[in-house]
């Protein structure tokens, strides 16, 4: 009903008119914005870049860091079972740039080897990306451990939250990543949007890799300003309806609880097991 409505009444391009469809779709996209924010406890909601979902979202991230922050024999450390879109732009980068992909192991009694993390990261260990909720095992990682272990040693932090956001709670606040993503559809709202999280350093460090329109400030033949916070990365006309639809499916989690969904999941699954 939300997409619906904003089709039906308020169907314009955002941040760049001055008529009142435009002013008005523009509002409900930050309004959105705003929303999904607060849902993940980030207090700056620029740092939230909407994006086409998880899988653009860490490709947003893989190909930002290759300009420069990655070269030639630089390694990025992942888990076991981690999810194809948390694999591919990483192994594409280190086959087009000479890096190297580490794997923690996943040991007999089906947890990570966080004992043995510290012996895989080097000096040339730029980036730890893991995915929080594996969509094969429905293991959980340790999120917070793994954070630990790249704050001792320096090394930026990537989570990959499509299938943990769904079912849990997510306080980035609290997990302080540098990088989080995930997808809407996973969370009872529309295909083709997610986001990408920035920690402050990122939301000005991490090179523009999608440039366009609705990413400048200024821009010249002989030199272009890009915008800052979330613009700087969302170029073209955005997936305004996705976005709102997004906030709506937000909504609609908060108002059932995401305790009461976890509860209602794990009593599905016992009642499953039972048959």
């Amino acid at each position: 009903e939300a997409i619906c409505k904003y089709y039906e009444n308020t169907n314009s391009n955002i941040h760049r008119g001055v008529h009142t469809l435009s002013r008005e779709a523009t509002e409900a996209f930050e309004v959105a914005r705003k929303n999904i924010a607060s849902f993940f406890n980030v207090a700056n909601e620029q740092q939230l870049v909407f994006t086409a979902g998880t899988t653009d979202s860490i490709n947003l991230v893989a190909q930002g860091l290759a300009k420069k922050h990655l070269s030639a024999g630089d390694e990025i450390l992942l888990t076991a079972y981690e999810h194809h879109s948390n694999i591919l732009p990483w192994q594409l980068w280190a086959e087009e740039h000479g890096g190297k992909l580490k794997v923690i192991p996943l040991q007999e009694n089906q947890q990570l080897d966080y004992d043995n993390i510290a012996s895989l990261i080097s000096d040339k260990t730029k980036l730890i990306a893991v995915t929080h909720v594996s969509n094969t095992l429905g293991l959980i990682t340790d999120v917070k451990r793994i954070k630990s272990i790249s704050t001792k040693h320096h090394i930026p932090l990537l989570i990959d939250g499509a299938q943990s956001a769904p079912h849990m709670g997510i306080d980035l606040k609290a997990l302080d990543p540098d990088f989080f993503v995930c997808s809407a559809h996973k969370m009872y709202g529309p295909t083709g949007i997610g986001l990408l999280y920035l920690s402050e350093k990122w939301m000005k460090e991490l090179p523009v890799s999608k440039p366009g329109g609705g990413t400048i400030k200024t821009v010249s033949f002989e030199k272009t300003e890009y915008a800052e916070g979330a613009l700087r990365f969302e170029p073209g006309t955005p997936h305004i309806a996705g976005a709102i639809g997004f906030s709506e499916a937000i909504s609609f989690m908060r108002d059932i609880g995401v305790d009461a969904l976890h509860q209602h999941e794990n009593e599905l699954v016992q009642y499953a097991q039972a048959l």
